[in-house]
């Protein structure tokens, strides 16, 4: 589970830096990261801090670029590593979309009986958690390209920015879960508090 979340995190610095082409909006708000619910919905309101804009998404790879003193060439390579991601993320994710949707209309499906209903819901996250797998692996492959553009030095200090992304995260989930916890005690529980991931086994 530890490195599955490592691979998240990781996952965030690379999107913000355009390594990983998930900025596109449609492909973006369909990226579920390895350590949520197969089932887990986007949602509004307080957990959009977990999804940055786009705009804050380019002033992160900004100050990742200058941070990491990316040099005009690297940028490039980078740039064609990112799209390469992103052809091979993108249909996935169509399909993972198109599965969750069955998923949902299943589930609102009177038709079926308990039992059919239960057995197609499982045939349904089997799939899903193939194709969230198949994707991971293709995200891992997609960093350690990454990487190899990088001097020695460049990834010391990627190592370093990967550590602050860990300890971020997990102060947010916190931060979340404290207001979720609020939220339930006031009787005001509602979407905007889903279950959060959890970043430990």
């Amino acid at each position: 589970m530890k490195t599955k979340i490592l691979t998240t995190v990781m996952a965030l610095v690379v999107i913000s830096a355009g390594c990983i082409a998930f900025a596109d909006e449609n492909v973006q708000k369909d990226f579920t990261p390895p350590v949520q619910h197969v089932d887990f919905p986007h949602h509004h309101g307080d957990f959009h801090k977990f999804h940055p804009s786009k705009a804050e998404m380019e002033k992160k790879k900004a100050e990742f670029e200058k941070r990491l003193k990316l040099t005009d060439e690297q940028k490039k390579l980078i740039e064609e590593n990112r799209k390469l991601g992103h052809d091979k993320v993108k249909p996935i994710l169509s399909e993972k979309h198109e599965k969750l949707k069955e998923l949902k209309k299943l589930r609102n499906d009177n038709s079926l009986s308990e039992e059919d209903k239960k057995l197609k819901t499982s045939e349904l996250k089997a799939d899903i958690k193939n194709l969230n797998e198949k994707a991971n692996k293709y995200r891992e492959e997609n960093m350690k390209s990454f990487e190899e553009i990088l001097t020695d030095k460049q990834k010391k200090e990627f190592n370093k920015i990967k550590q602050e992304q860990k300890k971020d995260m997990e102060k947010r989930k916190l931060e979340f879960m404290k207001k979720a916890e609020k939220a339930k005690k006031s009787g005001k529980q509602n979407n905007n508090f889903p279950p959060f991931p959890p970043l430990t086994d």
